[in-house]
């Protein structure tokens, strides 16, 4: 199995298509509970925010 890409390599994809990433967070999970929360961490699971400037649009 190939192994996800980096938090940098997805934010350069991104740029290279005029988005930007204004959010980074970490995403902790609980299977048992099946509960979700938001960690300063980014070493299991990890979400970006991106946008695109209306100007580039």
């Amino acid at each position: 199995m190939a192994a996800l890409p980096e938090p940098v390599a997805v934010a350069d994809m991104l740029a290279k298509d005029g988005l930007e990433v204004i959010r980074q967070v970490g995403v902790k999970v609980n299977p048992l509970s099946r509960r979700m929360w938001l960690s300063r961490s980014m070493s299991d699971n990890d979400m970006l925010m991106a946008r695109k400037d209306d100007a580039d649009a």
